[in-house]
């Protein structure tokens, strides 16, 4: 007798059918059937994104409400560690960090295409901070590519040490594969990276790119289009230190009045209250 509230952060069977990891029509059936009596067995559904609000609202009567994920407290407070400090730190270049899981949803051979159009411009430098099933391939493609001295690795590090990488970064990088899926999904890390204050360079289609357009926060290209993200990532080496203050400052500014933390929270819980009348 319970009240049942679910957060969908991912819509199912949608994205494993969008990575082409199921592929049996039956066995999509009966995954379509589970996910529809869940729903219809929720008293509240809560949707990461209004995509996601929208798809869900087509499958079940359940009330569904925009729930997004707020920044990341642990990320966006830690304490310097100056033993974490980046190898090779040259002010010269510009650093373009990525921080966690590294999947095939990530869609890095688009990263890899960019970083080998950008190869001759030395200031760029990509950091990717994190782990994933896909961190074998994406080393294979960087040393494949002759792209070492472009592309560095670190190991995943806890929360609390995250805010240290993205401080020293030019801009934080965001990607997904180009699928109907992903266009509906806002990855976790977008309101951490934006409350960090930087700016936002982002290989993605959908919400997420009206997101980072409306805030005027960075540059965004379509998912999977390599030559755009190598353009953008053009632009904004030549802007100047003010302009790219900017831009950190608008990612700012956007996330804390649309993804405050205590605000989103506060819904909930009228949304709850409401419930258990």
């Amino acid at each position: 007798k319970r009240k049942m509230v679910i957060w969908i952060l991912d819509l199912w069977p949608n994205t494993i059918i969008d990575l082409k990891i199921l592929k049996n029509k039956y066995l999509i059936k009966i995954i379509n059937i589970i996910v529809k009596f869940i729903y219809n067995n929720s008293d509240l559904i809560l949707a990461q994104s209004k995509s996601i609000k929208e798809e869900i609202e087509k499958i079940t009567n359940t009330k569904c409400i925009y729930f997004p994920s707020w920044p990341e407290e642990e990320a966006t407070k830690s304490e310097v560690d100056l033993v974490l400090d980046l190898k090779n730190k040259n002010k010269k270049k510009t650093k373009i960090i990525f921080t966690g899981n590294i999947g095939e949803a990530q869609s890095f051979e688009t990263l890899i295409e960019a970083a080998k159009i950008l190869k001759k411009l030395h200031s760029v430098e990509w950091i990717i901070l994190g782990d994933g099933r896909w961190k074998k391939n994406l080393i294979n493609l960087i040393k494949k590519n002759d792209l070492n001295e472009k592309i560095k690795m670190i190991n995943a590090v806890p929360p609390s040490k995250v805010k240290f990488f993205l401080d020293q970064a030019d801009a934080l990088y965001l990607s997904l594969k180009n699928n109907d899926t992903f266009k509906k999904t806002i990855p976790g890390k977008l309101s951490t990276y934006m409350f960090s204050e930087k700016p936002i360079i982002a290989s993605i289609s959908g919400e997420t790119s009206k997101i980072i357009n409306e805030a005027n926060c960075g540059f965004v290209s379509e998912a999977e289009n390599y030559n755009s993200l190598a353009n953008n990532v053009i632009k904004f080496v030549q802007l100047s230190e003010g302009e790219k203050k900017k831009l950190g400052m608008n990612a700012k500014n956007y996330v804390s009045k649309f993804f405050e933390k205590q605000n989103i929270l506060n819904n909930l819980e009228k949304e709850i209250k409401n419930l258990i009348n």
